[in-house]
């Protein structure tokens, strides 16, 4: 074997070392998902605001996504996120507040989700979540244009758990693809860093207690948060009745 032979050799095996250990290391597939003390603990020492003394539940949102749910010391309802990433289960976003908000899980906006967990002195029975784009209207170079609005709307039970999760419906996932798109099309160099490129689009929801009638979760809104790494989440905000539409 001549040199030449053995240089060739020795750099063939280690590229292929190389890309095994990066696929290892980046692409295996996940393991069992923690039990709950080793969750409570890896929270309150990522986060010691987080005070967190129970798990209410693990929901798998897809193999390599976690909603888990939590109750604090100090009697706060909170909310977890977990991602399978690097070979191991890490807490992207931890919040003490358990009111909605989505979170994406891939960039096909499709994979999205909006998670919650009311205090039970709340009371929330239901929950209206809204998409909605504002109308506009704008004149460029002697052309009118008039976007008209839409206001979809999601109804789902909260009566079971303090916690749940909306997987966003095939019509509510195709509206919002075709609203990015529409967005990214007339302006390509405009991003925001939220899920949604038009900023006319909001998310929103209205909880209802017992009797129907809208309440502010007070109690589920003021919390403190922290997130480690990426994670694409956007804001649910709380909608008065006097800005819906019929």
């Amino acid at each position: 074997m001549t040199k030449l032979t053995k240089i060739i050799s020795i750099t063939t095996i280690l590229l292929v070392v190389t890309l095994f250990l990066i696929y290892w290391y980046f692409f295996s597939e996940p393991t069992a998902f923690p039990e709950d003390e080793q969750l409570i603990e890896e929270m309150n020492d990522l986060f010691d605001r987080a005070n967190a003394e129970e798990i209410q539940d693990t929901i798998q949102l897809d193999d390599k996504h976690v909603f888990v749910p939590f109750i604090s010391s100090n009697d706060m309802y909170g909310v977890s996120y977990w991602k399978w990433d690097k070979r191991k289960w890490r807490p992207i976003r931890i919040s003490t507040d358990g009111d909605p908000r989505v979170w994406n899980t891939d960039d096909d906006v499709i994979s999205t989700y909006i998670i919650w967990n009311f205090h039970p002195d709340d009371d929330v029975q239901d929950i209206t979540f809204y998409l909605i784009r504002d109308r506009s209207y704008h004149v460029s170079a002697g052309e009118h244009t008039y976007i008209p609005r839409i206001q979809v709307e999601e109804k789902v039970s909260a009566s079971d758990e303090t916690y749940g999760v909306y997987e966003f419906s095939d019509d509510w996932g195709t509206l919002a693809s075709q609203i990015n798109a529409l967005a990214e099309q007339k302006n390509p160099d405009m991003h925001f860093g939220f899920m949604f490129q038009d900023p006319k689009v909001q998310f929103g929801y209205q909880p209802l207690n017992k009797n129907g009638e809208t309440v502010f979760p007070e109690n589920s809104a003021n919390g403190a948060g922290f997130s480690n790494g990426h994670v694409q989440t956007d804001f649910v905000l709380f909608i008065d009745s006097l800005e819906l539409e019929e």
